[in-house]
Order: C-alpha cells, then sequence, then structure tokens
C-alpha cells in the first residue's frame, strides 16, 4: 500500500528522517523535536509519544489484533494492513504523528476506533470546532488532536467527525453515504509540542529569545482554544525545553502577553530580558503591544 501527496492533503509532507524496519519491537524508535516516539512493529501495540514536559500518551491502532505487522514503506512511514484497510502512521518532523486510514472500498469499515491512555490517568474532551482534547490527571493539557478530514481519490470531501467514548476516539467516515472514488484517506493527527526551536540573539545588550512555533503548533493557533493551550501547555513545554525562560518573570509575561494578542502572528515571539517585569501589561496593551 501506498500513499500519494495527491491523496492525502500533505500527510507526506515534512516526514522525519529517522530510521524505520520491520523488526524488533518497535519499527521506529526515535527522539523527534524533543519527542520520544515509538511506533510499534506488531498492530496490536500502540504507538506512543512521550514529551519534554514528561507528559505521554499511547494511542491504540484500529483492528490492531486483526491487522499485519508494520511493513515499512519509508523512513518516518509504516503501514499496517488490516484487509479492507490500511493504517499508515507519520512521524512528521516537528514530533506530532499523523495516522493516516486508507478505505480500500465500500466494503472497509465505517468506523476507526483509537483507544488513547494518558500516563497517569485524566480524560479526552471534544471541542466544538472539532479538535479532541488530551488532558491530564492534573487538569493540563497533554496533546490534541486536529479535527477530522477524509478525501477521495478525486479530492473530494467525505464526511466525517470524531466522537469521544470514554478513553476512546473513534473517527466516522461516512463513505457508504453517497458515490465516492476509492481509496479514501482519512486521518487523526496528533501532537503535543508546540515549539520547533528556540533562537538566542540579542537586544539592548541582552538575551533576546525567539520562539519558533512548530507546524502542529501553527495548526492549534488557528482554533479558538489556542490561547488557553499555549497559555498552560505551551508555557510549560517552553520551560521544560529552555529553562533560561524562567530567568526574569518579564519573559514569562511577554509570552503570555503574546498568547493573548499575537496567537496568530505567523513567525517567531520574541522574548526581551531586556524589558522591565510588568505586572500590569494588560491594562495597557494598546500602548506597549508586548514591547513596554
Amino acid at each position: 500500500m501506498s500513499l500519494s501527496s495527491s491523496e492525502s492533503t500533505a500527510v507526506l509532507d515534512e516526514v522525519a528522517n529517522v530510521s524505520t524496519d520491520e523488526s524488533g519491537s518497535a519499527a521506529i524508535e526515535a527522539e523527534v523535536n524533543d519527542v520520544e516516539v515509538i511506533i510499534p512493529t506488531s498492530a496490536s501495540d500502540p504507538i506512543s509519544l512521550t514529551f519534554a514536559t514528561g507528559s505521554a500518551f499511547a494511542v491504540d491502532l484500529p483492528a490492531g489484533e486483526q491487522s499485519a505487522d508494520a511493513s515499512a514503506l519509508e523512513p518516518g512511514v509504516v503501514a499496517f494492513d488490516a484487509g479492507t484497510f490500511t493504517t499508515i502512521p507519520v512521524v512528521k518532523d516537528d514530533g506530532s504523528v499523523q495516522i493516516a486510514t486508507v478505505l480500500d472500498g465500500p466494503e472497509s469499515p465505517t468506523a476507526y476506533e483509537y483507544g488513547i491512555t494518558i500516563a497517569g490517568g485524566g480524560s479526552l474532551s471534544l471541542t466544538d470546532e472539532g479538535v479532541v482534547l488530551v488532558t491530564g490527571a492534573d487538569g493540563k493539557l497533554t496533546g490534541a488532536v486536529a479535527p477530522a478530514w477524509a478525501l477521495d481519490a478525486d479530492g473530494r470531501n467525505v464526511p466525517t467527525r470524531y466522537e469521544v467514548q470514554g478513553d476512546t476516539l473513534v473517527q466516522i467516515v461516512d463513505h457508504t453515504e453517497g458515490s465516492f472514488s476509492y481509496p479514501i484517506v482519512a486521518d487523526p493527527w496528533m501532537g503535543g509540542n508546540l515549539f520547533d526551536r528556540m533562537n538566542t540573539g540579542s537586544w539592548n545588550s541582552q538575551p533576546r529569545y525567539s520562539l519558533f512555533r512548530s507546524t502542529w503548533g501553527a495548526v492549534v493557533s488557528g482554533y479558538a482554544t489556542a490561547t488557553p493551550i499555549f497559555l498552560s501547555a505551551g508555557w510549560s513545554e517552553a520551560v521544560s525545553r529552555w529553562p533560561v525562560l524562567t530567568s526574569k518573570e518579564t519573559l514569562h509575561q511577554q509570552y503570555d502577553c503574546h498568547a493573548f494578542y499575537a496567537i496568530l502572528k505567523p513567525d517567531s515571539w520574541n522574548l526581551e530580558k531586556a524589558r522591565s517585569n510588568n505586572s500590569g501589561w494588560g491594562s495597557t496593551i494598546a500602548s506597549h503591544w508586548c514591547n513596554w
């Protein structure tokens, strides 16, 4: 089973160049953008993602017990053949994982179940925008799943949606309700790392820290839930990966300001240590726009 970019709406863009094989217990075991990613060889074992913050979750593949073992397609991409459909996990270079599901024909199922186990316990919730939030037992965000999509072989949208049933994410693909061309590609795209990297420069003779969002983080930024996600999970991630951001309170304040007012800013969030601490920055936003 192959997966072309025309079928996948960029599923095969920005794939991590990681060692991929069909032997041992893991087809892929790699650290990508500070995320430990494990794709199993057996479809009955879960995919797991562990983040720099220490949070982690595991994802069961649909029809895992009935699927063949992993077949390596290319670095970062493996396939599990379940007969009437194929599950193709794709590891992205920002540490996210896109699990493409290729439906072969009308006999393919309409429901695909992904059991999600959160380290330490937690819950799943579905927002009005179709984003699935993976929340730990401490109430902090562990990760998220982008809204569902499905396309047929001619590029037409196929009706699809997510349902959350306890600790299971179910993708419904209503491919039998219309005249569609096969194969149909659908997916959950999940991740946790909101940032790709931090660069250090200078401003007023002191460090300037520039945070760049990952591709996954840029996707999350487009939804209404983005600001609270970046205020909580985003800051936790940033200080776990780059502890220097805790060296002065103004850096946290500037970060929060960007999360509120520059969530759609396409380039970096610049945090400048030379700026004074300003606990009341929110009341004077019109005069400084995060540069007080």
